[in-house]
């Protein structure tokens, strides 16, 4: 059994034995060699020099990420970031000064390869990179050729008083299908007829549209139309014969009075035939409007041109009746003569 240790034994020092002698000598020798002013600075010095070479990692490390992130991005030469200066107690540190890499030779543009060229040297002009796909788009539709949008535009030519570009434009609406198209091929022929003066166009534009559409809801209107264009062509024999089936027809009713006018100024200017042109025009005896009124004033001058007095002193006192009579001198000369 050991004994058991005191709770607070006495130092050595405090004996007097050989021991505590030799102990109290080699502690005033050694506390007699300490500059504690020296030791602290001594130590205080190491300390900042440690401090000093961590900070001098972490700057060196910064540089040599910044470094790696601008080859990932592929930049084409590296140039040395300035050099970072950290200054504490009077320590330095200079950043990294790695040589910056030298970039890659470019490639001539088109116009050094023009001032580099000669009869010996044969230089090949470097391969550009294609264009995007939405650019090859916008340059497609700026190749090309301007075409009608919609009936607007062809409305508005023909408005402006353009009547080619019109019939142009009406004619591209009408080579697509449905009732716009056919509207738009009609409208193309009428413009031809009013604005053009070639009748021959005109019925080349209908036949065209009567082929396409033979069945059309534009049917009667394309042969009133035609009608009009062949009249103009002087095909007077086809034209009586043209309104003959139109008036016929049930689509032609809309068109009667204009076809009995028509057809009985024909009997009465170019085959000289008053009996046909009367049995045309008394179909619009009392019908109001300019096309009753021609055609009343008509039929009185052929009745006096056929000898039928009696007859024509009626059409004569008819006409001066018409509250819209344009002829009434000519009408009351005619109606004494017819008198006496």
């Amino acid at each position: 059994m050991h004994e058991a240790l005191q709770p607070n034994p006495p130092r050595l020092t405090l004996e007097e034995s050989e021991l505590s002698l030799s102990l109290r000598a080699a502690e005033s020798a050694y506390c007699g060699d300490i500059r504690e002013a020296e030791a602290f600075e001594r130590v205080e010095r190491a300390r900042l020099r440690r401090k000093a070479m961590s900070g001098g990692m972490a700057i060196f490390a910064t540089i040599a990420a910044l470094a790696l992130g601008r080859q990932m991005l592929g930049s084409h030469s590296y140039r040395a970031e300035p050099a970072i200066r950290s200054e504490s107690l009077g320590a330095r540190v200079k950043a990294d000064s790695r040589p910056a890499r030298v970039p890659p030779k470019e490639e001539p543009l088109k116009s050094d390869v023009a001032m580099l060229a000669s009869k010996d040297v044969a230089l090949v002009p470097p391969q550009r990179r294609p264009p995007s796909p939405a650019k090859r788009r916008v340059a497609a539709v700026r190749e090309q050729p301007a075409s009608p949008a919609n009936p607007a535009l062809c409305r508005k030519l023909a408005a402006d008083h353009d009547a080619e570009e019109a019939i142009r434009c009406f004619g591209a609406l009408g080579a697509g299908t449905g009732i716009d198209a056919e509207v738009a091929s009609y409208e193309a022929a009428r413009l031809s007829a009013e604005n053009s003066g070639d009748p021959l166009r005109t019925l080349r534009l209908l036949d065209e549209h009567e082929q396409r559409f033979a069945r059309g809801v534009m049917r009667a209107e394309a042969s009133w139309l035609r009608i009009l264009a062949l009249r103009r062509a002087g095909r007077l024999d086809e034209t009586l014969a043209r309104s003959e089936a139109l008036l016929a027809a049930p689509e032609g009713r809309p068109f009667a009075s204009q076809l009995r006018l028509l057809r009985g100024s024909l009997y009465e200017e170019s085959h000289h035939d008053c009996a046909k042109a009367v049995s045309e025009f008394v179909a619009l005896s009392g019908e109001p409007g300019a096309r009753g009124e021609e055609a009343e004033w008509r039929r009185a001058r052929c009745l006096t041109t056929l000898g039928r007095k009696v007859d024509a002193i009626d059409a004569h006192e008819r006409y001066l009746a018409r509250p819209d009579a344009q002829h009434t001198e000519e009408a009351r000369r005619q109606l004494a003569a017819l008198r006496h």
